[in-house]
This record gives structure tokens, C-alpha cells and sequence, in this order.
């Protein structure tokens, strides 16, 4: 089948993976990819020379297009994305504000025109400057605002955005600023995009009913991260894999953090920073006390939940099983209305 995300993204199916930072490798964007759907590197505080070198290995995997993960907020003369090493995730950990990588945004510019890379996923704001470039190189560009509403969306469209994602409170990672649930905040960011770009769904999308209602409600392709961390190709340690399987959405552990909310499977940090939450502490203390964004590093990656947190979506009660990352992108695609 095909609609107009799979026209202008280049794909066979409207199904795009989260840009999960320190959860996306090669291999899985590839995988993706190579399954009809949209593979996103995430960013991690690489440096130019290492970002390079992993969209080499993506090329060599796949022939297929893929995105890079990137938010710009300022104009580009003052390039924006300045040297950090911290970082975040999506829909197992969403993207926010702060900056994601250690490669200047000029940096990554320029590697995404000499790498050809046909996509960009732009999450925060939207800064007209910098959709002009990438416009002018020939990028497409899908638009993840931190926190969608009809205004940010108008926007985005202005400035001539390719796609736009609406994410829904449902999500994993840093939650959206307003309690708004997926299914309430997709039909709003559609009426506001009044048919002018495709409207992508994130936010505890992991199967054919889940997708299937969301195009139901005008979406016209899904933005998964949750689903694809339950794959084989997933870089997630295999105890948390485990994890996901025996816990549904009411065993999590929600807790103040900077910008909003954070979730967790349960675990010695999680419990902790759920219990200074009760306590009264600020956002900004219990981020502290998780060690800021290498939590996740920590909890996903290594699987330690007494230094780290293990943030998923919604959506983890309908998973059941760790398949191959084609099988996911098939049964997200099996609830996809033509």
C-alpha cells in the first residue's frame, strides 16, 4: 500500500522507529529500514567523526532511506546544537530540549549532505532558518514538537515541513508538558495541519489495534519507540527486555523531572526517585539523584536499575514477546487504514 508519508519519506510502509538516543544502533535502523519502514538514528553525544562513521555502517547495511535525529534551536550562524554530553531518548525516551550531541548542528548538517542522508527528524522547536537549509539540500524533514499544540504545528507547516509527528502523553521517555493522551492531542494536530502535510501518531502505538485507531483519528503513519526496544536488534539489555514482558502500563513508576515527567519499569533507583517525588522534592532535585540522562544509559543499556531507570510507553502491556525488528514493523503496518 501506500500513502502520502510512505510517497514522500520513499518507503512501502508508514511506520518510522523512534529516535531513541543511546537505544539505536546501525543495525536496527538498517533493520527497520530494510523492513519497508523509516530506521532513525538517535544521538548520544557522538562527535562528528563518530556520527559519520555510523551513517557509513547504515549505508552499508541498508539501501533503503533512513533519518538522523537532530534539533536545532537557534539560527544556524550561531550553531545551535552546542557541545554537550547529554543526552535523551524517545518514546523510550522522547526528545526535550536540551542539547543531544556533541557535533555542532553544522556539523551534522554538513554530514547529512555529504552522507546523503534523504531525512532529517527535527524534535523541539521549530526555527525557520534552518528548515530553509535543509529544505534547499534536498532533506526531508519530519517535525517532532517537544510538546504539539495547533500553533507550533501551523508553524512548522510555514516553514515548510515535510511531516509532522503529534505525541500523545502515552509515550515513554520525557512526557509532554500538558496531560494530554494521544488519542486526544492526534485529532487536534490534524484539524490544525487541515491536510496541508501527513500527520504521524507517537504514544503507546504498538500493534494493529493501537495503529489502526489512530488512523481512525486522521493519522496517516505511526512513530514507534517501545515497540521496536522489544526486538532482537534492540540494544537494550536483554534483562530489561525480560522486564518489559512481566510488567504492564500500571506497574510503572511515574516522577517529576525537568521539563515534565519521567516513567520507569520498577527498581531500586526508580523507587527512590519516586519516593522523593512523594516527598516534595523539585524536579530538578530527583533529576539530579538519577544522574541526569545517563540514567538511561545506565538502566537501558546495562541493565542496572540500581544506578539507571528504564523508561517505556504506555503501550508495554500489549508486548508479549522480543521479535525480529521485521516482525514489529510488520504488525505495526497490519494496522495501517489504506
Amino acid at each position: 500500500m501506500t500513502n502520502r508519508v510512505c510517497e514522500i519519506l520513499g518507503i512501502e510502509k508508514p511506520v518510522i522507529q523512534a529516535a531513541m538516543a543511546y537505544l539505536t544502533t546501525p543495525e536496527m535502523v538498517a533493520a527497520v529500514s530494510n523492513a519497508g519502514g523509516l530506521g532513525t538514528l538517535g544521538l548520544s553525544g557522538e562527535s562528528a567523526d563518530q556520527l559519520r562513521d555510523k551513517l557509513i555502517k547504515i549505508k552499508s547495511l541498508t539501501d533503503k532511506p533512513f533519518a538522523l535525529n537532530l534539533s536545532p534551536f537557534k539560527d544556524p550562524q550561531e550553531d545551535a546544537v552546542t557541545h554537550a554530553s547529554s543526552s535523551n531518548a524517545s518514546d523510550a525516551g522522547e526528545e526535550d530540549t536540551t542539547p543531544i550531541s556533541a557535533a555542532t548542528a553544522e556539523e551534522i548538517f554538513q554530514l547529512a549532505v555529504a552522507e546523503n542522508v534523504p531525512v532529517v527528524l527535527w524534535s523541539g522547536l521549530m526555527n525557520r532558518k534552518w528548515a530553509k537549509k535543509f529544505k534547499e539540500a534536498g532533506i526531508k524533514i519530519i517535525f517532532r514538537a517537544v510538546t504539539p499544540t495547533a500553533e507550533n504545528t501551523r508553524e512548522a507547516i510555514e516553514a515548510g515541513v515535510d511531516v509532522i509527528i503529534a505525541t500523545g502523553f502515552d509515550e515513554g521517555g520525557t512526557v509532554l508538558a500538558k496531560v494530554i493522551g494521544t488519542f486526544a492531542i492526534l485529532p487536534l494536530i490534524v484539524d490544525a495541519a487541515d491536510g496541508k502535510v501527513p500527520v504521524v501518531a507517537t504514544g503507546g502505538l504498538v500493534d494493529k489495534r493501537t495503529v489502526r485507531a489512530a488512523f481512525d483519528l486522521g493519522a496517516e503513519g505511526v512513530y514507534a519507540g517501545t515497540a521496536f526496544l522489544a526486538t532482537e536488534e534492540s540494544p537494550l539489555a536483554e534483562n530489561i527486555k525480560q522486564d518489559m514482558l512481566k510488567y504492564d502500563a500500571d506497574d510503572l513508576l511515574m516522577f517529576r523531572a525537568p521539563n515534565s515527567f519521567y516513567r520507569s519499569l520498577p527498581g531500586e533507583l526508580p523507587e527512590k526517585l519516586l519516593e522523593m517525588d512523594k516527598q516534595g522534592k523539585s524536579a530538578a532535585e530527583i533529576w539530579a539523584a538519577a544522574g541526569d540522562y545517563n540514567c538511561l544509559l545506565y538502566g537501558m543499556r546495562d541493565g542496572d536499575l540500581s544506578r539507571g531507570i528504564a523508561s517505556f510507553g504506555l503501550g508495554i502491556s500489549s508486548i508479549h514477546s522480543i521479535d525480529p525488528v521485521s516482525v514489529v514493523v510488520d504488525r505495526l503496518n497490519s494496522g495501517v487504514i489504506a
